[in-house]
């Protein structure tokens, strides 16, 4: 995804944890494993979003669905050691 600017990011954001909020499972994981390749790949911050991420994210933990659950604990893991402020790629 290219993405160069804040504006791209907060869109990136905004429709990727809103669709992690579906009840639809398919759709759910689907949005958090495009979630987990932004924030692995993308060379622009996202520090302001990593509350919503980590409240989402562990949010979704009470699913009971495992792709759900295995995506968002990947998603978990990446921003927990790339997302932090200075751990830049």
């Amino acid at each position: 995804m290219s993405v160069e600017d804040d504006a791209g990011v907060r869109t990136i954001m905004e429709e990727l944890l809103s669709a992690s909020k579906s009840r639809d499972s398919d759709l759910c994981r689907a949005s958090v494993t495009i979630l987990q390749a932004f924030c692995e790949n993308t060379r622009v911050s996202y520090d302001e979003f990593l509350p919503q991420l980590f409240r989402s994210l562990i949010g979704l933990f009470t699913r009971e669905d495992s792709g759900v659950l295995l995506a968002a604990w990947e998603c978990l893991n990446v921003i927990t050691k790339v997302g932090w402020p200075g751990n830049e790629q």
